[in-house]
């Protein structure tokens, strides 16, 4: 028995026998290993995403690739996964040996997963959906829009923001009150790091409890919340 079968065999005691995508209808998704290089001319170009090449490095050093970069058709590139990429290219260039889940040719080739297949309708919504990806990775953390375009280039990503606007790609993660925030604060405008709610009821209260040591901080604080209209009262 070779190792392919017996590492099938494992599988499917595990997981069962699983489904045959022969046996499938609907628009799937498929795995394919790409040389390296190929997978880097697919960068998406006008990515704003920014990037901690050495800690992408060495997460996969340590745990291996085992989150494929996505290529779509539509966009003739790669929305999401561009910096895994890029910590790849680092590596090999580093001469480091080739992580788990990278696979390496006869001529010695670093190739990469790629997924592949449901790709979107326009080269706008595969945009918006490069933004959505990375951005949901914050969602549920009660981080403002703000908090959520410090992953990005900020003048490029309210420049994408703007323009997937104007034809209509929705995203997700940024509605028409974050954006118009966000503009607001490139133009210097008062942008509180916290999203503010709408409106509060009338008999709305909030109690804070700090200790001695930040006694000073916590006043200057509640004092500027005076100057936007706050009102409180130290019990």
């Amino acid at each position: 028995m070779n190792s392919d079968e017996a590492l099938r065999r494992v599988v499917v005691c595990v997981f069962g026998e699983g489904c045959m995508t022969s046996d499938l209808t609907g628009t799937l998704l498929l795995l394919r290993y790409v040389p390296l290089d190929q997978a880097l001319t697919w960068l998406w170009a006008e990515n704003p995403k920014r990037h901690d090449l050495d800690r992408l490095a060495d997460s996969i050093r340590r745990y291996g690739f085992r989150d494929p970069s996505i290529y779509d058709a539509t966009l003739g590139g790669i929305p999401a996964g561009n910096g895994r990429l890029l910590a790849l290219e680092q590596l090999r260039d580093r001469g480091e040996p080739a992580p788990a889940g990278v696979g390496i040719s006869a001529d010695g080739t670093w190739c990469v997963p790629l997924v592949f297949g449901v790709d979107a309708a326009s080269r706008a919504a595969a945009e918006a959906f490069g933004l959505d990806h990375n951005n949901l990775t914050l969602a549920g953390g009660n981080f403002s829009a703000f908090d959520v375009a410090r992953l990005w280039s900020l003048e490029a990503y309210l420049a994408l923001l703007r323009q997937l606007e104007a034809e209509d790609a929705t995203v997700v993660t940024v509605d028409d009150v974050d954006l118009q925030r966000l503009i607001r604060q490139l133009e210097g405008g008062d942008i509180p790091d916290v999203d503010e709610p709408d409106s509060l009821p009338d008999d709305f209260k909030c109690y804070l409890t700090a200790p001695d040591a930040l006694a000073g901080e916590i006043m200057a604080y509640l004092d500027s919340l005076t100057a936007r209209g706050v009102r409180w009262e130290r019990r």
